[in-house]
């Protein structure tokens, strides 16, 4: 594995969506899945991954980590946390998730701006401050990536 940077480099690298590309209707979930496929598309790891199916959006509602549908419609709030869901399961079990989404979905869900923040708002934050520290987190693990390689060289 002489590109082991690229690897981790292209492994590490996270695509969003803008809180302003995200429609403000609500959407069927076959309009969902395809929002996600299509826009997330570049973060897959194997060209056959899945980013969302309707299987796992059923399994997200019943497990209490994405709110029910309304009239079988997802609102913009509805993306937010499916996108979030996305990228912390992969490095959080689902329970965790449940830990971390359940307080915003009881504070922001649905649309609620009472608290001078919305979803939105919060999701902006997080792609914000992904940016900013997206190369010092990437130097990071692939510094530790060395050190456990050289670690363990001799075998």
């Amino acid at each position: 594995m002489d590109n082991y940077k690229d690897w981790l480099c292209n492994l590490l690298k996270t695509e969003s969506i803008p809180p302003e590309d995200i429609p403000d209707i609500g959407l069927y979930m076959d309009q969902v899945t395809t929002l996600m496929d299509t826009r997330l598309a570049g973060s897959k790891r194997y060209p056959d991954d899945k980013i969302l199916t309707k299987t796992m959006i059923n399994n997200y509602t019943k497990n209490k980590l994405l709110p029910p549908s309304n009239k079988k419609k997802y609102s913009r709030e509805h993306i937010f946390l499916l996108i979030m869901i996305y990228y912390l399961k992969s490095i959080l079990s689902i329970s965790d998730i449940q830990s971390l989404l359940e307080p915003l979905s009881e504070r922001y869900f649905p649309e609620n701006t009472e608290n001078g923040l919305s979803l939105s708002d919060i999701y902006q934050k997080i792609i914000n401050d992904y940016a900013v520290n997206e190369t010092a987190i990437s130097e990071d693990i692939i510094k530790t990536w060395e050190k456990s390689r050289n670690s363990f060289a001799e075998y």
